[in-house]
């Protein structure tokens, strides 16, 4: 009789088991957006995210959107350093500015240039016409605080120079 009852309790068991429902602990998340984004400015990348885990991205002509985490990409460049050409056509001061600042170029290497101020997110918010002078003056009162991009294009040669300007 022991050996019958344990059979029944062991079937019934088993069939207990198969037939009723089980529950286990689950992730679910419990953010879901989509800011991010991804913005090319020259051979600069700006990349911008919340911090949610990835779910889906979309790409157009301008922008990459991508919600969540963004991962390095390694088709940008990896680091900015200033070349000696850089350093001996041009200067930028005050740097960090306030309000205004002046861009002077080098007497003995002076010829033609254009200046391009772009923010970061590349919109164009200065051009100057073709220019000989030895020292620009801009003034930025009405940028807000960030991060500039000043494009210098010289047209005596093939090269032109990228300098990052800060406003407070």
């Amino acid at each position: 009789m022991g050996t019958r009852n344990l059979r029944r309790f062991f079937t019934n068991a088993l069939l207990l088991f198969l037939f009723s429902t089980v529950k286990s602990q689950t992730i679910e998340r419990s953010v879901l957006g989509s800011f991010g984004g991804s913005y090319i400015v020259g051979s600069y990348q700006l990349h911008s995210n919340v911090g949610e885990p990835i779910i889906d991205y979309s790409v157009t002509d301008s922008a990459v959107i991508i919600q969540g985490f963004i991962q390095p990409n390694n088709s940008g460049p990896m680091a900015i350093w200033e070349d000696d050409f850089v350093k001996n056509e041009f200067s930028i001061y005050p740097n960090p500015t306030n309000s205004e600042f002046t861009i002077r170029f080098d007497e003995f290497n002076l010829g033609p240039y254009k200046i391009q101020i772009t923010n970061s997110l590349g919109a164009l918010l200065y051009t100057s016409k073709d220019s000989f002078k030895l020292f620009h003056h801009i003034s930025a009162k009405h940028w807000g605080s960030g991060i500039y991009f000043v494009k210098v294009f010289f047209y005596n040669s093939a090269n032109s120079a990228c300098y990052k300007l800060i406003k407070n």
